[in-house]
C-alpha cells in the first residue's frame, strides 16, 4: 500500500443509476455491465468527480506514512489528509 497520487474533489453527484450512467459514463472507469451489477437494486448512484489530479514521482509507502502519522491506518481507497507534515511531504514529491 502506498500513496501514488493526489487529487481534489470537484463535485459529487447523486442520481438514479441509469441517469448517472447516461450523463457521465464516458468519464467512468467501468464498463456498463459491471456498473449496473454494482448498482443492482439501488435507488441512488453516486459519482465523485476529481480535479487537480497529480501522480507522484515517487510513491509514499505505508511504512513511511506510519512514521509520519502515529497510528495511521489506511482506508480502503482514499483519505482526506489534513496533517501539515504529510501535506508538505506529498507536495515535495
Amino acid at each position: 500500500m502506498a500513496i501514488i497520487g493526489t487529487c481534489r474533489v470537484k463535485d459529487i453527484v447523486s442520481q438514479k443509476p441509469t441517469k448517472l450512467w447516461n450523463e457521465y459514463s464516458n468519464r467512468f472507469g467501468i464498463d456498463r455491465k459491471r456498473y449496473f451489477e454494482y448498482y443492482e437494486g439501488k435507488e441512488v448512484a453516486v459519482g465523485i468527480f476529481l480535479k487537480d489530479k497529480k501522480k507522484l514521482t515517487k510513491s509514499i509507502s505505508l511504512t513511511e506514512l506510519r512514521k509520519l502519522i502515529s497510528g495511521f491506518h489506511p482506508p480502503q481507497t482514499f483519505r482526506y489528509i489534513k496533517e501539515p507534515l504529510l501535506l508538505r511531504k506529498i507536495s515535495d514529491k
